[in-house]
């Protein structure tokens, strides 16, 4: 429970200023934003900014913030993780920080949602209560041109997604002319679904990808290897299904096959790496869970929200490996030319806080990894949700009949239903008997996901039925029809225990919001992913003896020992996640050092002439008799010029600039199959993190020593000519 004594202070100071606002004239509420924007001390201004725009959200939007409100505000301003209860008002909670931090910072003071649908829905609609009182604000989905948020980005505020913000990040650092930045200032985050960004899509790293490179001829061969390969004699696969490697027998056969000696030598590193792909492809990678085939392509599907991942590919070989397997066309690789994970990109904010409806199931990690600590604000009104015991079947089969019951049951006196599976698959397997009984619903899938949030929110209407996975529609409230509410509002069923406590706490929450009625149901079979993964003997046998016995829930001290062996896989997977996610996190403090510095130097090369001169005299230090001639020519043609010394400078810029992103294009590139390899030593107890941090060493003095010799090649294959304007042209061939 939220308890924090300076801010139960303020919100008593607070409540005190309501009648002195509420008193003043609308033209007398706005110039206080003229007041505090020129205040020294903001600080002491708290009450008051508040106050302001608590008063300001009422007169424009007809909503008072509830003082639950005002505590969340507060503790979003403090730097923290506000947990809040779905339908609690998370959205008119944060008008109360964001207007005190664009105040404060002027520029760079972000809302950050993972879903576009509502960074416009909350940008338009709170946006015309910070308009009223003088503040700018700025849409960003990701839809539009990188060159228009250079406007988007110069206002006070920004409702913006988290893959718009990462991805205009690496882009703001390949551009070539200083004009074409974006006034970039990472002050202010607040993250809303903090959890879903920082948790979910922690693994999951940005990359703009480049020029594409030749396709090795080695998929095929790879391929055909692998296919004769067993499971437990040639290679085997971690408890999670998430790794797979090779075993003694399996480096024989391979050294067997290919008439070599010691695969490990660098002169078969191409073909080990080939013959590693093509493993996790076939064993890792499955047709309709990791990706579909659509017309002849491969499309990466998110595993929680059955999202196609259009346009995004997997790096380093992997996706061509998959395509392989498929037997479609192979495309290009592409070069990473950027990449960079949500952990660093949002670690770089002076302030970082957020707002989730279970942040408190991970406050170990928000305060281990960002150093946020979890509020947990109460309910304005007490929930009357009924959240009824799970449910336990033997068989998976036996469990879906009994839940298509409970549906049919609930749908013939119109109570609206929102079904939850946990894959895609058991969501579609839903559907079609659900349309066998022509029962109409909506099915959240790949191909409708531009209507989710609009489905989700019209899923409390009488006679609704909804079926989605867990985190489809996140962040969006279900409003219950007058109707609903009075037949039992809105029932929430699961098909299964979900993955982890947090995510089946966030499900569960989308039940009963505002004091509105609700119930909950779960559930789960024997034959369930959680037991399957954590098998319990006592459990199987219990399956095997009373496999005859049809749709009869389980009771006693089986279901009771059901409970518990979902409870601890659950647990496990929370370990595992925050394991996986403390992992990343390390691999990429390497980029992130090198990321930081290669961005330092660009951004010099851009703005600075000084800095320029000095890195071509410290080139030219160390040239060949032949190379100074080829810099003589460029510079005495470009001095017979007008501006001469700008125009040696700007050559000079943009060939610095072409290797510099050259070489770090390969660099990144290097790291990403730096962690791949290290990442297999850990099979044989080497500390992969350190022998992953000496390599990345390196390998990034390789690449200072890289950008010099780029840059001389990129200098002899320099042609310079004048257009017929007089304008000069530099091609780098």
């Amino acid at each position: 429970m939220f308890k924090n004594k300076k801010n139960e202070k303020l919100l008593k100071k607070i409540n005190a200023k309501m009648q002195y606002y509420r008193d003043l004239s609308d033209d007398q509420l706005r110039k206080q934003t003229v007041r505090f924007w020129n205040s020294e001390n903001l600080e002491s201004e708290i009450v008051d900014i508040v106050a302001t725009i608590r008063e300001a959200n009422y007169r424009i939007l007809g909503k008072f913030a509830y003082d639950v409100q005002v505590l969340g505000g507060l503790a979003i301003i403090n730097g923290d993780v506000v947990e809040m209860d779905t339908g609690e008002g998370k959205t008119l909670t944060a008008t109360l920080a964001l207007y005190f931090e664009a105040l404060k910072f002027k520029t760079g003071v972000f809302l950050i949602t993972p879903n576009a649908y509502l960074a416009s829905r909350d940008g338009t609609e709170m946006g015309e209560v910070f308009k009223w009182l003088g503040l700018s604000v700025g849409i960003r989905t990701g839809d539009e041109e990188f060159e228009d948020a250079q406007v988007i980005y110069q206002n006070n505020i920004v409702y913006i997604t988290n893959s718009a913000l990462g991805f205009d990040y690496l882009q703001n650092n390949l551009i070539s002319e200083k004009k074409a930045e974006l006034p970039q200032y990472f002050n202010f985050a607040l993250l809303d679904e903090i959890d879903s960004i920082l948790l979910d899509m922690a693994q999951s790293p940005l990359v703009i990808s480049g020029n594409p490179k030749v396709t090795s001829s080695l998929y095929r061969v790879a391929q055909i290897f692998i296919s004769f390969l067993v499971e437990n004699v040639h290679y085997e696969i971690s408890m999670d299904k998430k790794k797979v490697w090779f075993v003694d027998e399996g480096i024989r056969k391979i050294e067997q096959f290919f008439s070599v000696d010691n695969v490990f030598s660098n002169e078969y590193k191409e073909l080990l790496k080939h013959l590693k792909l093509a493993l996790d492809a076939n064993v890792i990678y499955r047709r309709d869970y990791e990706y579909i085939v659509d017309d002849g392509k491969i499309v990466l599907l998110d595993q929680k929200t059955g999202r196609t991942m259009l346009g995004t590919k997997l790096q380093n070989g992997l996706h061509q490996a998959i395509e392989m397997k498929e037997n479609v066309e192979i495309t290009n690789e592409t070069a990473a030319m950027a990449s960079v994970t949500y952990q660093n990109l949002f670690r770089m904010f002076t302030v970082l806080s957020g707002m989730s409806g279970t942040g408190k199931n991970a406050k170990d990690e928000f305060i281990e990894t960002y150093n946020m600590s979890v509020s947990v604000i109460p309910r304005h009104i007490k929930s009357s949700r009924v959240d009824h015991q799970t449910i336990v079947f033997t068989t998976f089969s036996e469990k879906i009949s009994a839940m298509i019951e409970l549906v049919m049951t609930k749908h013939k006196i119109g109570q609206p239903i929102l079904l939850i599976a946990e894959t895609m698959k058991t969501a579609e397997l839903i559907s079609k008997i659900l349309l066998a009984n022509n029962i109409q619903h909506n099915l959240l899938h790949a191909q409708g996901l531009q209507y989710e949030a609009e489905i989700i929110a019209r899923a409390g209407q009488l006679n609704s039925i909804t079926i989605a996975t867990s985190l489809a529609g996140r962040g969006t409230d279900i409003k219950l029809s007058d109707e609903a509410r009075q037949i039992g509002g809105l029932a929430v069923i699961l098909s299964e225990k979900m993955e982890n406590v947090r995510i089946e706490r966030q499900v569960i929450g989308r039940s009963a919001r505002q004091g509105d009625p609700g119930e909950t149901y779960i559930y789960s079979s024997l034959q369930d992913t959680l037991l399957i993964e954590n098998p319990d003997k006592y459990l199987q046998r219990y399956q095997e003896k009373k496999k005859h016995k049809k749709m009869v829930p389980i009771t006693g001290y089986a279901k009771l020992r059901a409970i518990r062996a979902y409870r601890k896989r659950q647990l496990l997977n929370e370990d595992s996640s925050k394991s996986a996610r403390f992992s990343t996190l390390q691999y990429d403090e390497v980029m992130r050092r090198q990321r930081t510095l290669i961005y330092e130097v660009r951004y010099n090369i851009l703005t600075s002439e000084t800095f320029v001169k000095n890195l071509i005299t410290s080139f030219k230090s160390s040239s060949t008799t032949e190379e100074q001639k080829q810099i003589n020519m460029l510079e005495s043609f470009l001095e017979s010029l007008e501006d001469s010394q700008k125009n040696i400078i700007n050559m000079y810029r943009v060939i610095l600039l072409r290797s510099l992103d050259e070489s770090w294009m390969e660099q990144v590139e290097i790291l990403q199959e730096l962690k791949s390899v290290v990442s297999d030593q850990a099979l044989i107890n080497r500390n992969v993190l350190f022998e992953y941090n000496k390599l990345s060493i390196e390998k990034y003095d390789g690449m200072l020593e890289n950008i010099q010799r780029n840059f001389t090649i990129n200098l002899k294959n320099s042609e310079i000519d004048l257009d017929d304007l007089g304008k000069i042209n530099l091609k780098i061939g």
